[in-house]
């Protein structure tokens, strides 16, 4: 869990920059300070947090015989081409942002960092993490998705106070009481009581100083942003629709919004992702291709998203899409990166969903199963997700890491040749899967 709070601060704070207005709506407009040097930069994050967050974790996983050398290179490759990190940071960093996900939903993390990536990239028949019956029945719903969501990566401190006075005062208390919290951004925890108390406080205030028809996109967008830091996910969707409907009425382009309103669409049962919201998330991306918080944006979405798919509260098409968005020309200087990200967390997804089935139908573990209903319901469910994101490694994974194959690292664990095995490996191990479950259910129905 730690590690998930971890890379959620790691994108916390752009590099300080110089008086230069960045155009509204875009993402410098909110996370890069208007004038500059600042304390909240993106290196004293790094070097104040990462440091003694994420490099806990990954050294001593690094260190161990176990782990192939190729799992350092492809954090650090990570975490400097994509990041703009240098040394163990990048790699720390690197790291987390392959693997981040799956512990912030409770899948892997219990492995240690380093071993995240070596478990997603290699196949096997057997079980090799033992997560325990109840973790492989655990019944997912829309509520323990909110509740869970709080400890995953999150949004940024805004740190541009170029806006409206009322913009302009609020993100100045924010950062005054950042500032008391945690001198100079040292140990900085957005998720920490204080600075949740301080979030709330302001959503309340800000929302407070005029009529909601008054107020523009970028003081909508900041709205939707407080309350999705405060884990206030209802209101931060409201405030996102509105902010995305003013930009879509006055026909401005805002990234921040569109993004805003496809993250949070996360959070609504009846929307999901939607077309419109996947166009949005899409146009986010696209508008700024050299938007330095891509890594961390991609992350947030796809701690989210994995969740709600390994619940059964999205299809596993979902990925599919997000998949099809880093195959856009525009985002080609990330693409090579992004296929690398976006393969890690498919089959650390993939993995989870096979180990669920092989725990369950595990011969040693069947006086710990709980009743045959609830045990139904999770094999139907895991091997649901297994097959539909088998499928979305095979259509749209695939050509994107062909197209993105030179670009790539040798040693990287998903070349296409290294994949296709992958994809082969787990295909040909669905029907033995399908016997230990009908094995089960014979049992169970005795």
């Amino acid at each position: 869990m730690k590690i998930a709070r971890t890379l959620g601060i790691l994108g916390l704070f752009l590099m300080a920059a110089t008086a230069v207005a960045a155009p509204e709506g875009s993402f410098d407009s909110f996370f890069k300070e208007a004038a500059g040097p600042g304390f909240w930069g993106w290196t004293i994050i790094v070097v104040g947090t990462i440091a003694v967050g994420a490099a806990v974790y990954f050294t001593g996983g690094l260190a161990s015989p176990l782990v192939p050398k190729w799992v350092a290179s492809i954090g650090t490759w990570i975490g400097t081409s994509f990041l703009g990190l240098h040394g163990a940071a990048a790699t720390s960093a690197g790291l987390a942002l392959l693997g981040g996900g799956s512990i912030s939903a409770g899948g892997l993390g219990m492995l240690g960092g380093a071993m995240v990536l070596v478990i997603s990239a290699e196949f096997a028949s057997n079980v090799v993490i033992d997560y325990g019956v109840g973790y492989a029945t655990q019944q997912i719903s829309y509520a323990s998705f909110i509740k869970d969501s709080a400890s995953m990566q999150t949004l940024p401190l805004v740190v541009n106070d170029d806006g409206s006075a009322a913009y302009s005062d609020s993100v100045s208390r924010v950062r005054k009481g950042a500032d008391k919290l945690f001198p100079k951004g040292k140990g900085f925890d957005i998720h920490s009581p204080a600075m949740q108390r301080i979030l709330k406080t302001e959503a309340k205030r800000f929302a407070a100083n005029a009529p909601l028809s008054d107020f523009s996109i970028k003081d909508l967008s900041y709205l939707s942003i407080v309350h999705f830091q405060n884990a206030n996910y209802s209101e931060a969707h409201k405030y996102a629709i509105m902010a995305a409907d003013l930009s879509d009425k006055e026909k401005e382009v805002s990234p921040v919004a569109d993004y805003l309103f496809a993250v949070t669409a996360l959070y609504s049962e009846s929307l999901g992702a939607t077309p419109r919201a996947r166009a949005k998330l899409r146009r986010s991306f696209v508008t700024e291709p050299k938007n330095k918080m891509i890594p961390l944006l991609l992350g947030i979405y796809m701690d989210r998203l994995t969740y709600r798919i390994h619940g059964g509260l999205s299809p596993a098409s979902d990925m599919g899409e997000i998949i099809e968005i880093f195959s856009s020309p525009e985002l080609g200087k990330v693409a090579p990166q992004s296929t690398v990200v976006l393969s890690s967390r498919l089959f650390i997804e993939i993995k989870r969903d096979q180990q669920d089935i092989l725990t369950l139908t595990d011969p040693k573990n069947y006086n710990l199963l709980p009743g045959k209903k609830e045990v139904d319901t999770a094999l139907d469910s895991r091997l649901r997700v297994l097959e539909g994101l088998l499928n979305v490694a095979q259509v749209n994974l695939l050509p994107l890491i062909k197209r993105n194959s030179g670009k790539m690292p040798k040693d990287s664990p998903f070349t296409l040749e290294k994949t296709e095995k992958l994809i082969a490996d787990y295909r040909n191990n669905i029907p033995d899967l399908k016997n230990k479950i009908a094995e089960l259910r014979a049992k169970m129905g005795q």
